[in-house]
């Protein structure tokens, strides 16, 4: 509102529209599709870049379910992990997207980026916000696990087994529909600015 108000600055949302902007842009994760034949049952990949309830609730996750093994990628101190069942790797792309590619569940903060792309690959999430002082990541958690119901809450009492089965045929589509001519529409959005 008040970048509108007092700059040239032009809000646009990406995905899901919102009160404060009338231009909306696609989705801009990767398309192409991950290879998800070699699942790995009982692996979960967990991803954060800042906070210490995500570690915490991780850990308190892994000492309730040690017949799986958390594979948490970071990219900062958290010395709060105590479960064996947690490897933790710093942060690589490509390592992630390995791993990702046979994980049965994806645990992250509520950035948009991972949690679409774990739609789109029909990977079964759960988020939480780093910290409610963020504003993007409580708004994200809110329309992707409350009002889209892509993503699952993570807290410690999650039940693994009903997420692992959760159904996201539906929620893959919206996503892929909304998809179509997606560089047509940005550059058509980009001539109107």
């Amino acid at each position: 509102f008040f970048n509108n108000l007092f700059s040239l600055t032009i809000p646009i949302s990406i995905f899901h529209g919102n009160n404060f902007s009338k231009y909306k842009f696609p989705s801009l994760i990767d398309d192409k599709k991950l290879d998800r034949s070699n699942i790995n049952k009982k692996m979960i990949v967990a991803y954060s870049v800042s906070g210490s309830i995500f570690p915490k609730t991780l850990n308190n996750i892994a000492i309730r379910n040690p017949d799986y093994t958390f594979n948490y990628f970071k990219n900062y101190n958290t010395n709060l992990i105590t479960a064996n069942n947690i490897i933790e790797h710093n942060s690589s792309k490509e390592k992630f997207k390995e791993y990702l590619s046979k994980a049965e569940i994806v645990f992250c903060t509520s950035g948009n980026e991972l949690i679409q792309e774990c739609i789109y690959n029909k990977i079964p999430v759960a988020t939480m916000p780093c910290s409610k002082k963020q504003f993007e990541q409580s708004f994200n958690f809110k329309n992707y696990v409350k009002k889209f119901k892509w993503a699952d809450e993570m807290k410690s009492d999650i039940n693994l087994e009903q997420l692992s089965n959760k159904n996201l045929d539906i929620y893959s589509k919206q996503l892929n529909e909304s998809l179509e001519g997606r560089e047509k529409i940005i550059l058509d959005l980009i001539s109107k600015l």
